[in-house]
């Protein structure tokens, strides 16, 4: 079976790479164009389209697939697509083009979740499970045929120890997938149960609120990834927080920072969140006991 390959970041290649060690024959990679990163807006190509480079692997970079497939891959025989963090929609009449379609991996047991950022906000909404579904693209958005699904425990994970997991799991799957759809004894089902959307995530969404309880504190820094990072100001700086520590039976205001035995807390609505490491505003990334010790005046201080 001849298979196009659609993905843009780092957590698309263990499929990418799964697919080129398959008997199937990869004709092709398409991932997004460069995009601007970093301080200096550098125009930087995803990590797929890296990968492809390194590895000699046929690669398109497009801002619009459709008018790729327009200029370059209109010609190109495949019979089944596969689609992993791409970024863009791909139209209904493009979807018709191989014999297999179009399928997609997303990470939640649709249809809970459907979007751009499942694994974030299935931290965010404190659920204890999610898993991945493999599905038929259709017109709509992550509403297609369920192919396959696998559900796991994603307790006091965060958000790249989740994708890992849920990598293992796609690419377990991946062989018998394939080889189903190839011999035409797959089994699609609709999908059933309440829809919950999982919208792209803002930098707001990870504004940490110290009056709410430690656990949701520590969900929204779970839920930070490379893009955003939980986030707090003190004395108008942001401050950006990557993990934490083992949780404290111990109590402050909402907000203030106390050091206890080498040991930063910070105040929320119930018990301390201990202070792990930090990005403060235009430095790197440290321990949050540095960056404290590093504080002249260490009275009365707390996060905004």
């Amino acid at each position: 079976m001849k298979i196009l390959f659609c993905g843009s970041p780092n957590s698309a290649i263990p499929i990418l790479e799964k697919i080129i060690q398959s008997k199937h024959e990869l004709v092709g990679v398409v991932t997004q164009s460069e995009k601007p990163k970093g301080r200096e807006n550098r125009l930087t190509k995803t990590d797929v389209a890296i990968y492809c480079i390194e590895n000699n692997v046929t690669i398109f970079e497009t801002a619009n697939i459709e008018k790729l497939f327009e200029s370059k891959l209109g010609n190109i025989n495949f019979d089944l697509a596969v689609v992993v963090a791409f970024g863009q929609l791909i139209p209904s009449y493009i979807l018709e083009k191989p014999k297999y379609g179009w399928i997609n991996l997303h990470y939640s047991l649709l249809p809970n979740l459907r979007g751009a950022a499942p694994v974030q906000w299935s931290i965010l909404k404190n659920q204890a499970e999610t898993g991945i579904t493999w599905f038929q693209i259709d017109k709509g958005l992550d509403t297609g045929q369920i192919l396959k699904q696998k559900s796991m425990n994603i307790s006091n994970l965060n958000h790249d120890e989740i994708i890992d997991r849920l990598n293992e799991l796609a690419v377990n799957q991946l062989d018998e997938l394939l080889n189903d759809i190839e011999n035409q004894t797959i089994k699609k089902m609709a999908q059933v149960g309440e829809v919950t959307h999982a919208p792209k995530l803002t930098e707001k969404d990870l504004l940490i609120d110290w009056n709410k309880n430690v656990e949701e504190i520590e969900a929204k820094i779970r839920a930070g990834n490379n893009h955003f990072r939980a986030w707090t100001t003190i004395n108008g700086n942001k401050i950006k927080i990557l993990n934490y520590g083992k949780s404290s039976s111990e109590k402050t205001l909402p907000g203030h920072i106390r050091l206890s035995s080498k040991t930063v807390l910070v105040g929320t609505n119930s018990t301390a969140l201990v202070l792990d490491e930090v990005i403060p505003q235009g430095r790197k990334r440290m321990p949050a006991f540095d960056w404290l010790n590093g504080i002249q005046d260490k009275e009365n201080l707390y996060f905004e």
